[in-house]
């Protein structure tokens, strides 16, 4: 019973009991246990007890505590695994993005690289004295969640890290897990055995050739130069094998790579997480992976690249030795010929991170690297041959992940730039996105250019980047058109505000582009490519394509090399990551008719390459007529329907006005303008207009293009 009471304790954390009489220490817990024959003390601490309890008493507060007996044994087999995994320092797997939390909540400075999460380190005294070096940044594995420090020498779990972190917050009560010892002022010392074979070896530069020449055979060496084994340090060892030391990252002896006459190769003391051939990487930010030390030997004799034989072979790759080749923008990996090696190959590149990682499998011109030397082979050009490991064309969930989780918690973020001027708009596209593609028609003469303008400088004045394609009107009026929408009035008559509105218009992150009318197309998307490089430009707006295009090269099909430009269109966009607003005239239609996808110019492809469509409509009731936005295709979230515009000629806007209520205590209001009610007017001629024709949703299929497809 005595046993069981205090495995109990010990996995639900409560504190110890002690009584006066005959204390002993419990194995799991810093605090003393103390017991009696027939009375206990629950204490808080070894100097502070409580009155003592009976046995009876103190079942039936454990039983109130830990319910049925049979819950107590699982909690206490949960925790004591749990003691177990840390107290033999195993990884324990957390959530990267719990660590990015804890990292963000204690305002903890870090970057992200391939394997770790790396910042300044926490637990060097140097900073405390004022003085930083570029070696105290600590690594925090992105899976496991345990921290390394090669300056201070700290090592631990990410249950030890996160508590060392909550103390550092104001008003922190509470006492923190135990935390790793710091490192001594001086390295540790090796152990005894390799600090021994390590003195007795000779170096291997200090024999003759001829004396050489016999070992290295014997060793299965032939090819490798005294000049080579200089740069591993290598030593000949008396029982004839050759030892390589393995140096920390500060340089001091912390083991052996041991090659036997065998060709045997181990590591000494076993388990040791660094790699053999540190001293050829020294400055260089891409390495040579092998699985051998013979390998790494053959490939420095004659590529010369930078070599490191990792110490366990193709059988693991330690976790605490992904800190050592974070600082590696690539990464070759040269294995043997064997189906385990390559296995191995691709388990280590994803631990490595594949998008930094190439591999040069051994095929039948060549094998391992020392093979590879020993028939003759170039091994400076089979490293240039590597392939990588990673396509840009495929991917996992594992790499979109944090995207996603990303899209999901920041809904309105990844929604875009919110329009102030039409809200309507908000409620349609949710917000102005960039790699996007959008695609604008109308009648002619129903005020495409000027509600783009308007559209534009609503983004541009939040901060988007804006650069202006003007073919059909030149810069000049395009300007005015801008300049009377930001000053709200007509300038004409208050030209007074014409220098308030011009020098807040040039304060806007916008550029115009130069061309007017007809112009090579690879011109246009040079220009374009050369704004966004070096004023990072989120949108572009192009007015329109077939002033742009012109009449076009004779003998081609007029569609076919509109469908060619829009394609190109639609890569710029995904590739450099911009907004591209494109105008396009419809077709020549009745003017009583409404326009739909089918209306826009061209082939069926303008409207299937658009993430967007955005057709203005005009209805024309006698003498008046109305104008609205309509969407009829959103990528994004699929919302359709119109967008009411009311156009202010002083300003030549398209500010959407709010309705105002009519109160029948207000008898002017009932007699406005029908204008103030065009939103139900718009709405009710869609509805007509939608019983007539099919009804167009974002789910429903495009129609199929029939011209080709160009190149």
């Amino acid at each position: 019973m005595w046993t069981r009471v205090r495995h109990f304790l010990t996995a639900s954390r409560a504190h110890h009991v002690r009584s006066p009489s005959k204390p002993t220490t419990c194995e799991n817990s810093q605090s003393d246990f103390h017991r009696s024959s027939s009375t206990y003390k629950l204490c808080s601490s070894p100097k502070e007890c409580t009155s003592p309890i009976s046995v009876a008493g103190l079942l039936e507060q454990i039983s109130y505590i830990g319910g049925m007996v049979q819950l107590q044994r699982h909690v206490h087999m949960a925790a004591s695994l749990h003691a177990q995994v840390i107290q033999q320092n195993l990884p324990v797997s957390v959530d990267e993005v719990k660590i990015r939390n804890v990292l963000k909540a204690n305002n903890v400075a870090f970057e992200l690289g391939y394997t770790c999460f790396i910042m300044d380190c926490i637990f060097c005294k140097h900073k405390k004295a004022g003085r930083k070096s570029d070696g105290e940044k600590m690594y925090v594995n992105i899976i496991t969640g345990s921290f390394v420090c090669h300056q201070c020498g700290r090592s631990g779990s990410w249950a030890q890290l996160e508590d060392h972190l909550s103390l550092r917050r104001p008003g922190a009560g509470r006492k923190a897990a135990r935390l790793p010892p710091a490192a001594a002022e001086e390295p540790t010392p090796p152990p005894a055995a390799v600090t021994r074979l390590w003195e007795a070896a000779q170096p291997a530069e200090s024999l003759e050739q001829d004396a050489l020449q016999p070992v290295l055979e014997r060793l299965g060496l032939r090819g490798i130069s005294a000049d080579t084994l200089r740069r591993f340090e290598a030593r000949l060892t008396a029982d004839g094998g050759l030892a390589v030391p393995l140096r920390r990252p500060d340089g001091s002896l912390a083991g052996l790579r041991l090659l036997a006459a065998a060709g045997t190769e181990r590591t000494l003391p076993p388990g040791l997480p660094l790699p053999a051939g540190a001293g050829t990487v020294r400055g260089r930010d891409y390495a040579v992976l092998t699985a051998r030390l013979v390998d790494a030997l053959a490939i420095s004799e004659k590529a010369r690249q930078p070599v490191l034989a990792l110490p366990n072979g193709s059988s693991s790759l330690p976790p605490e030795l992904l800190p050592h080749l974070e600082r590696f923008q690539r990464l070759t990996l040269w294995f043997p010929d064997d189906v385990v090696s390559w296995y191995a190959v691709r388990v280590f590149a994803r631990k490595l991170a594949e998008r930094r990682c190439f591999t040069v499998r051994p095929s039948s011109e060549h094998g391992p690297p020392l093979q590879a030397l020993q028939a003759g082979v170039s091994l400076t050009r089979a490293l240039e041959a590597a392939a990588p490991l990673y396509h840009n064309a495929i991917t996992t969930f594992s790499a979109l992940r944090q995207h996603v989780f990303e899209e999901i918690s920041n809904a309105n973020q990844v929604a875009g730039v919110q329009w102030k001027r039409f809200p309507a708009l908000n409620r349609l596209l949710r917000g102005h996105r960039r790699g996007e593609l959008t695609v604008v028609s109308g009648p002619t003469g129903a005020g495409k250019t000027t509600f783009i303008s308007e559209y534009s400088l609503d983004l541009c004045m939040q901060g988007v980047n804006t650069l202006w394609g003007s073919f059909e009107i030149n810069n000049t009026r395009l300007a005015k058109v801008m300049l009377h929408q930001l000053a709200n009035c007509a300038l004409d008559k208050h030209i007074d505000r014409f220098d308030q509105a011009a020098d807040e218009f040039e304060k806007l992150p916008m550029w115009f582009m130069t061309f007017h009318g007809q112009q090579s197309i690879p011109h246009v998307l040079d220009a374009m490519s050369h704004a966004a490089y070096v004023h990072d430009i989120g949108h572009v707006v192009l007015d329109n394509l077939q002033f742009m295009m012109g009449a076009g090269e004779r003998g081609m099909d007029r569609f076919f090399e509109q469908d060619a430009v829009i394609s190109r269109f639609r890569r710029f966009a995904t590739m450099k990551n911009c907004h591209v607003t494109l105008v396009i005239h419809p077709r020549k239609e009745r003017s009583d008719e409404e326009l739909g996808l089918a209306s826009v110019f061209g082939g069926a492809r303008a409207t299937q390459e658009a993430d967007n469509v955005l057709i203005m409509q005009v209805l024309r009731t006698g003498d008046t007529q109305r104008k609205y936005i309509q969407v009829l295709k959103n990528r994004f979230s699929g919302d359709l329907g119109p967008m009411p515009l009311h156009f202010n000629k002083d300003s030549l806007s398209f500010v959407v006005k709010r309705k105002k209520r009519v109160s029948e205590s207000d008898p002017q209001a009932k007699d406005l303008p029908e204008s103030r009610g065009s939103d139900s007017t718009v709405k009710q001629r869609v509805k007509s207009a939608a019983a007539t024709q099919p009804r167009q949703t974002a789910a429903a299929p495009e129609p199929p293009s029939e011209d080709p497809v160009p190149e």
